[in-house]
């Protein structure tokens, strides 16, 4: 019996620390691909749930599928950019809402975004609904960090002002919200209590001359778990096991 313990606690271990890449579950994701149905000019896919909506500017263009670009794959979202137009933002929103998630979960929201395309300066971004945790391109060059204290902080756009695919990362758990660009983290922030309040994610762009939409593709939102709850798991099977040898 002692033996058949031990090894059940010991599989539980490895099991947990195996567990990241398996215990995700995913809320949203789009890769706009004509696999999934996606054609130029037609709309973005709602999944799992998930209503496309619009916040402001023009509702006839800026849900719109625009065709492939440098570096993405498939059909690729550009958010109202489509027909020249600017000054409006989509949105993707699920009813039932993500907040209000258990001590020791986070949400990751990523996507890709393709910058300063032909040599044009880029504008626009994605973020979060019903929390202030969003990353904008700016035509500076700039990346800008919106964060849930209502702060604001600009970092430099890897890459520089060519034509290149960035990776765009938020993660948010009860406590801090982390903001990454190309794997390189450029901002930990407080959650400060907005973190019930996410509904959704919505892109696009402002309405400033001269600039375009960064192109958007891959966009995903997930549940993860974190990874010192999962380590206080593997803990606690350990100081089981002590004590069954005890």
């Amino acid at each position: 019996m002692q033996r058949l313990i031990t090894a059940s606690v010991l599989g539980l271990v490895f099991a947990v620390l195996a567990a990241p890449a398996s215990a995700q579950t995913v809320y949203f994701s789009e890769g706009f691909e004509t696999a999934d149905g996606h054609t130029a000019g037609n709309d973005a896919i709602g999944t799992n749930g998930w209503v496309q909506g619009f916040q402001s500017g023009n509702i006839s263009v800026n849900h719109l599928v625009a065709a492939s670009a440098s570096g993405l794959t498939g059909q690729v979202a550009d958010g109202n950019a489509v027909d020249g137009q600017q000054g409006s933002f989509t949105r993707m929103q699920n009813p039932a809402g993500l907040g209000g998630l258990t001590s020791g979960q986070e949400i990751t929201f990523s996507w890709q975004m393709l910058v300063n395309s032909g040599g044009t300066p880029t504008q626009g971004g994605l973020g979060f609904l019903g929390a202030r945790a969003a990353m904008d391109v700016r035509p500076n060059g700039n990346i800008n960090v919106a964060d849930m204290p209502d702060t604001d902080n600009e970092y430099p756009l890897p890459g520089g002002a060519s034509e290149h695919v960035v990776d765009f990362e938020i993660i948010v758990n009860e406590n801090t919200t982390t903001f990454i660009a190309n794997d390189n983290v450029l901002q930990v922030s407080a959650s400060t209590g907005a973190f019930s309040n996410i509904s959704g994610i919505h892109w696009g762009c402002g309405n400033d001359p001269g600039v375009e939409c960064g192109i958007v593709d891959n966009i995903r939102v997930a549940e993860t778990p974190e990874p010192a709850s999962l380590g206080l798991m593997a803990l606690g099977g350990i100081a089981l096991l002590r004590r069954r040898r005890a």
